[in-house]
């Protein structure tokens, strides 16, 4: 991994200003980083950027393609013809967009000095940042096979700070050379400072080694349907691209008739089908190569095949952990869950999933905790599902009756409206209330699932999952901020909400907040229970020391 006796040797090669890649001006996007804006700079909102980026593809499918239905029923797609004024306007607008790109790429520099990351940047607000080494949590480097084919790398480096859920410093098309010293440098500082260079490897840790069938297995149980329809969306997109643009569809009205239910059956399961293929082998793809080592206080992990990834990561930053094991999984004696790892830096939604082993055995969790971040054996033995505090069967109410309450108030709303506005379809208003009973169903395997640990005030573990079952643990003393509420027209001893954080951007924006809520399994820097009796809220803040944050008509005499 060194190719350097002397780290000063790298220093003084990057210590001179250098840009990045001009593969950097195609991908603008996932290139930079610049420092947070501080006091009243103008922010343009995030949905002030989609509504324009919606506005823009319209255009864009206006001028396009025609669509036209026929008499017959047939449907004939014809491409629209550009005039000069409409070529004008878009050849001025790429020209543009092309100019800012370009001297954003220019404007922007990296170096290292002073043992620090230096960037610089600004078409018009010039601005310039300074990291330390001593900051320094997470090292990221990776490579896809369309960066390899350019010779670029792209580098991510988080700190301590937490002021935004983006790398501190990214470096997102940065030669190979340049990424490779860099990266020498970093590990020479800040993992092997003072060794000598022949002394200089990571120790593998003791974990489950997984062959081609355990890592088929663990893919096959670990659905990850998000990924898995991306690709699929994308390659579906690439060859409908190579097919013939000419497109003729004919409906044979007078012969329509409703496909029997066996026959909607079976597309439906061949699409289960194929998204549960893909999900497999982007699992199997993604940690073919898997090795996780130690030094020290640091980790170094490498992941990936197609896309390659190796990272260090500071023992010490780690602030919460979280094991995840779907129905699928637990339907199996022998246990594989997937074990990932948040930084505070990361916000809510996190950048990256830190997935610190793919397929890990109860047989072998407490052991790799405590190597990875020295946690205690009951903590770890609270992950595999064991000592686990369940919730007092005062908050089962809350569960169960969150949704159907809020669709039962939905279809009432509904309801007033129709009899206002169309009185013969009063009856559409009721149609949600047969949600009502899988999703208080929902409600009741959520509350049989959730509990708590605190063990020996070390660590907090929250458990939660209606279907995938997730146990997430944080450090107690590097918990942000504790956070009890309780709804307008609640009363004493009813059930309350926890919020916990290891990050004090855990709630940064609606938009964070909405994407936060679809990320599954949970993440650390903000974990919610949504319904805690009194009794379990007290317990739980006595456990952990946050008995002060009660506010004082929460827990009635």
């Amino acid at each position: 991994m060194m190719t350097r006796d002397e780290p000063l040797s790298d220093a003084r090669s990057l210590s001179g200003k250098r840009r990045l890649h001009p593969l950097a001006i195609l991908f603008p996007f996932g290139s930079y980083s610049r420092p947070p804006r501080l006091g009243r700079a103008i922010r343009i909102p995030r949905w002030v950027v989609l509504a324009i980026l919606f506005v823009a593809i319209l255009i864009v499918d206006y001028f396009s393609v025609g669509v036209t239905v026929q008499d017959d029923g047939a449907v004939l797609y014809e491409n629209s013809n550009f005039t000069w004024e409409t070529w004008a306007v878009v050849f001025v607008a790429l020209g543009a967009v092309a100019a800012i790109l370009v001297a954003r790429w220019w404007s922007f520099r990296w170096w290292i000095a002073d043992d620090a990351i230096w960037t610089s940047g600004g078409i018009l607000g010039r601005w310039r940042r300074r990291v330390t080494f001593g900051r320094i949590v997470t090292i990221d480097r990776s490579s896809t096979p369309f960066g390899r084919a350019f010779g670029v790398s792209r580098i991510a480096i988080e700190t301590t700070a937490v002021d935004q859920a983006a790398p501190d410093v990214l470096l997102g098309s940065v030669a190979n050379a340049d990424a490779r010293l860099l990266e020498d440098l970093l590990i020479a500082k800040l993992v092997f400072d003072g060794e000598e260079t022949e002394a200089r490897r990571f120790d593998p840790l003791g974990v489950d080694r997984l062959g081609w069938r355990e890592l088929v297995f663990a893919g096959a149980t670990t659905l990850q349907i998000g990924r898995a329809v991306v690709v699929l969306y994308a390659a579906t997109l690439f060859f409908l691209a190579q097919l013939s643009p000419t497109i003729v569809i004919g409906f044979d009205t007078a012969t329509f008739r409703m496909p029997a239910p066996h026959y909607a059956i079976v597309p439906f399961l061949g699409v289960v089908a194929v998204v549960w293929l893909v999900s497999t082998v982007y699992f199997v793809a993604s940690f073919a190569r898997f090795r996780l080592g130690k030094h020290e206080g640091w980790l170094i992990l490498e992941t990936g095949v197609v896309r390659r990834s190796r990272r260090l990561i500071r023992a010490g930053a780690i602030q919460g952990l979280e094991i995840s094991r779907s129905p699928l999984q637990r339907c199996f004696r022998a246990k594989r869950a997937m074990l990932r790892m948040r930084l505070p830096a990361y916000g809510s939604p996190p950048v990256y999933a830190m997935v610190l082993h793919p397929a890990v055995t109860d047989a072998t969790l407490p052991s790799l905790m405590n190597q990875i971040a020295g946690m205690d054996p009951g903590t770890s033995a609270a992950m595999c599902g064991k000592a686990v505090i369940p919730l007092a069967a005062g908050s089962r109410n809350a569960y169960v009756a969150y949704w159907p309450l809020r669709i039962a108030a939905g279809c009432g709303v509904l309801l007033a409206v129709l009899l206002v506005l169309q009185r013969g379809l009063w009856w559409m208003a009721l149609t949600p209330l047969v949600l009502a009973a899988p999703f208080a169903l929902s409600g009741w395997l959520a509350w049989r699932s959730a509990g708590w640990y605190a063990g020996d005030g070390g660590w907090l573990l929250v458990q939660r999952g209606a279907f995938t079952l997730t146990s997430t643990a944080a450090r107690i003393d590097q918990i942000q901020y504790v956070r009890w509420s309780q709804g307008l027209l609640s009363r004493a001893n009813a059930p309350v909400s926890l919020a916990i954080s290891v990050a004090t951007s855990g709630g940064v924006g609606l938009l964070s907040q909405l994407l936060g809520f679809l990320v599954r399994p949970a993440d650390p820097s903000l974990v919610r229970l949504r319904a805690v009796s009194a009794t379990d809220a007290e317990k739980i803040a006595i456990s952990s020391g946050f008995a002060p944050s009660l506010p004082p008509d929460l827990i009635a005499g």
